[in-house]
């Protein structure tokens, strides 16, 4: 058997023989005390049990769902991939409830803080 290996033994570093294709670190898993997105944790954890409950996308509409206003850096980068994991998932249970018909649409407060961080540093980028 040959392993291709590439860009000088790529391959065989010891964190594939540790990880796999994972990465050094785990990706963060609660945002930290305090923060003003600890909000989404809770949400996250409370997501599977609300998905069954006929009330949950009138509940997702009344959130208010904070926006991402740390300045973008290496420091917040694993903060930033959790709200966009978090919006997410919120988004698609939404769209995706349990016994319920998919949504077609999303209201604003899942939606907003995703579109307007999107768009974020970009020249000709519509304002909110």
């Amino acid at each position: 058997m040959t392993i291709v290996t590439s860009q000088g033994g790529e391959l065989l570093k010891p964190t594939y023989a540790r990880r796999g294709f994972l990465p050094d670190a785990d990706p963060l898993a609660a945002f930290p005390s305090g923060s003003p997105y600890a909000a989404l944790d809770e949400i996250g954890r409370d997501l599977p049990s609300l998905l069954h409950d006929k009330g949950f996308r009138a509940y997702a509409r009344a959130l208010h769902i904070p926006t991402w206003d740390d300045p973008l850096s290496a420091d917040t980068l694993p903060q930033l991939r959790l709200y966009y994991l978090r919006v997410g998932f919120l988004a698609s249970a939404y769209i995706n409830q349990v016994g319920e018909e998919p949504a077609t649409t999303l209201p604003r407060p899942p939606t907003l803080p995703d579109v307007s961080l999107g768009w974020r540093g970009c020249s000709g980028a519509p304002r909110y």
